[in-house]
């Protein structure tokens, strides 16, 4: 299916998306796809009319949403941002465990995609978005204030643009978004400005909460990472679920995730990863000739070569073939 009839489609430039659904079958081919952490529902027999035009990088995804149908979305992936909607158009209703949150046109919302249980979008929708990592978000903080960040920023969850920043920071978007969408090339040396920009425009013009000190259960929560760490540092050489390392720490999969987000900005599967890819490292900074850079990441469970390189250099700034490279040159000095 092409995106010029108006049924679904994806334009790759260099990290700029569009997706369009129109038809009946469009809606799980759009479901389908990896990089969309939601799934989107038809509001009514209508079906879904809907189009996403934006782009994705490091630190701020950028994309409109337009749908004349209405439509809902659910999460299908856990993902540690801040999502931001600006609605030019239509109305939205957001439903976070028990608490509902709704923004109309002229207003914006931002709240941490992973509370979201779902989102309602009315018809006649036009909305601009945006998604930030929490650590970029934090370092972009700690930058901009010049003092250490909280480990969760919280802001007011719906916001009018009734002030001259927030109507500033949603005109930086407009503009970036028109921008990029226009003129694709060369988005990749300017864009990191553009992001700078945008994330100092929306933490100098969002309104914050005011962050809860340290209760006592803080040394509680010390204690399960604790028990957490231990049965995993145990078990890293074989297969393990969140089940177990929450059984291990004496709480619940929800406690341990929250847990560990608050006390170490990290959920446990990203600790594991985190310390087999050391583990990898190690065995390759002491490899010898015979050493199969794939074989050591398989013994680790990273059966993806392309997965496990891109996580290896963003861990440790190198490729794992210059790792080896540098521990053979020690092995034939010597």
């Amino acid at each position: 299916m092409s995106e010029e009839n108006g049924t679904f489609g994806l334009r790759a430039s260099l990290h700029m998306f569009s997706l369009k659904a129109g038809r009946a079958d469009d809606t799980e081919a759009l479901n389908e796809i990896g990089f969309l952490p939601v799934q989107f529902r038809p509001q009514g027999r209508a079906g879904l009319d809907l189009s996403i035009e934006g782009l994705h990088s490091r630190k701020v995804n950028l994309w409109r949403t337009r749908s004349t149908s209405g439509f809902k979305s659910r999460p299908k992936a856990e993902i540690d941002v801040l999502s931001v909607r600006l609605l030019l158009k239509g109305r939205m209703t957001r439903i976070d465990g028990g608490r509902e949150f709704v923004a109309e046109t002229g207003h914006g919302i931002a709240l941490p995609f992973e509370a979201m249980n779902v989102a309602t979008m009315s018809p006649a929708f036009d909305a601009l978005s945006c998604s930030i990592p929490q650590r970029h978000l934090r370092a972009a903080f700690e930058t901009l204030e010049g003092r250490p960040a909280p480990v969760r920023l919280a802001f007011e969850p719906v916001v009018a643009f009734d002030t001259r920043a927030v109507r500033a920071f949603a005109a930086t978007l407009r503009s970036v978004h028109r921008r990029l969408s226009r003129s694709p090339e060369g988005a990749d040396l300017f864009y990191p400005l553009l992001e700078e920009l945008m994330l100092h425009q929306f933490l100098s013009s969002w309104p914050m909460h005011a962050h809860a000190q340290p209760d006592a259960a803080g040394p509680a929560h010390s204690r399960v990472v604790r028990r957490a760490r231990d049965y995993m540092e145990a078990h890293l050489a074989t297969p393990m679920t969140v089940a177990e390392i929450a059984a291990a720490a004496g709480v619940s999969v929800r406690v341990l995730q929250l847990t560990f987000r608050k006390e170490i900005d990290r959920t446990p599967i990203q600790y594991i990863l985190e310390r087999r890819l050391d583990l990898v490292r190690d065995e390759l900074a002491r490899a010898g000739p015979d050493t199969r850079i794939s074989q050591v990441s398989t013994r680790w469970g990273f059966t993806s070569a392309s997965d496990f390189s891109a996580r290896y250099k963003a861990r440790f700034g190198c490729t794992p073939t210059q790792t080896l490279a540098q521990a053979l040159n020690r092995h034939n000095s010597h």
